[in-house]
């Protein structure tokens, strides 16, 4: 996988040498079997922003001659953890993804490991793309009120003004906003999605969002 970076420097040479590196040392190895996580959109070769940082991995991973298995998970449900104390403060939902009535996929990251796991006890030849999604997609409107039932507020989703972005992204420390601003833009016009049915495996994982946020709730 590629070490998270979410302020990367201007053109990505951390993840660019961690991916030459990465390559190398699995070359050396050979391994019966390799196993990467990427993530949707990760088939794009332009227009990903900080999902750029895989599609890297991926591409230097695509010479190795072993068995190769590319898990391409969907948005994090994990990611509402941001939202939680805003909306116990204000009632309020800050949100990036537009428009709020738009269902987009999320899953869950137990359900990623999960898969993770029973994907490296299998065996297989040439190259695998598995896309995960959880069991349902979700209103950013929808969010906002399984986050009210989980914190016990009436809370509802409002959209952060696109002329906000970079300033809220700096005050976040990122010297360099310009790849979270593309990658969130390229989530909203559908560019960041997965490919179409039947080009790879589709997983559907089993984690409601309801779980995720009760335990997130518990934390923040």
């Amino acid at each position: 996988m590629a070490s998270p970076n979410f302020t990367p420097a201007p053109g990505f040479p951390g993840a660019r040498r961690d991916a030459t590196a990465q390559a190398a040392a699995i070359q050396r190895a050979q391994p019966g079997k390799v196993l990467m996580l990427s993530s949707i959109g990760g088939q794009r070769n332009y227009g990903l922003g900080l999902i750029t940082q895989v599609y890297m991995l991926e591409e230097a991973l695509a010479p190795l001659t072993m068995p190769i298995a590319t898990l391409r998970p969907t948005w994090f449900m994990e990611n509402s953890l941001w939202d939680i104390a805003p909306a116990r403060e204000t009632g309020e939902m800050p949100s990036y993804l537009a428009p709020l009535d738009k269902p987009y996929s999320m899953i869950a990251t137990v359900d990623i490991g999960a898969i993770a796991a029973r994907t490296m006890a299998e065996s297989w030849t040439g190259r695998r793309v598995i896309e995960i999604e959880g069991p349902k997609r979700y209103t950013q409107a929808e969010i906002a009120t399984l986050i009210g039932q989980a914190i016990g507020r009436t809370v509802v989703a409002k959209p952060v003004a696109r002329a906000e972005w970079e300033a809220r992204f700096r005050e976040q420390g990122a010297e360099w906003p310009e790849p979270r601003i593309e990658m969130i833009e390229s989530f909203n016009s559908g560019w960041i999605d997965f490919e179409p049915a039947g080009v790879n495996e589709h997983l559907v994982a089993p984690t409601p969002f309801e779980t995720v946020l009760a335990e997130l709730a518990k934390i923040a």
